[in-house]
């Protein structure tokens, strides 16, 4: 050992240090494997050229598992933590972000940025124009799938903001 008491407090205290820092990063690294919001942040910021289904209901979870069957990946984003369609759709292996998907950080999450479509698909409009119009002004490229319940809605949207393709269901299942 040195003579110098400055010496000797440190060489007992970086290992202890150490170890102290070690442990909290395996705490971390737990805390993240065993927390799903993160991880499916993790999973969804990994994809690329996926398709981002926004709302999770009868319909989008059809969608999802269309989108599954052709072979594409799909990320998810639900604002309702307790919807009881997030349980089948991470048995499929889709990372679901629990958030609103009308914020642009949540969308960037989801990995907007390198995305190839997006389909806002909940049972409001406004929601789903919303959610659009924010992924559009990220990424002005981004084809865009709108479900609207409104005909006329659904027409103008269709022209006036250049969306790539907007269903009306009522318009749909009347034929």
């Amino acid at each position: 050992l040195s003579e110098s008491w400055i010496a000797r407090l440190a060489f007992f205290a970086i290992p202890i240090f150490g170890i102290l820092v070690l442990g909290q990063g395996l705490v971390r690294l737990g805390r993240a494997l065993l927390n799903r919001d993160v991880w499916s942040k993790a999973m969804a910021s990994t994809y690329k050229e996926h398709t981002i289904v926004c709302g999770l209901g009868k319909v989008s979870t059809r969608v999802t598992r269309w989108i599954l069957d052709l072979h594409e990946e799909v990320v998810v984003i639900e604002n309702d933590p307790n919807n009881p369609f997030i349980a089948e759709v991470r048995r499929w292996g889709v990372p679901v972000v629990i958030a609103d998907a009308r914020r642009p950080e949540v969308l960037l999450d989801a990995g907007i940025t390198q995305a190839e479509s997006i389909v806002p698909c909940t049972s409001d409009d406004l929601m789903n124009l919303s959610i659009a119009l924010e992924a559009r002004r990220l990424v002005p490229e981004i084809k865009v799938v709108l479900r609207m319940f409104d005909v006329q809605m659904a027409a103008n949207v269709r022209a006036g903001f250049k969306i790539h393709t907007a269903f009306s269901i009522p318009e749909l299942s009347a034929p």
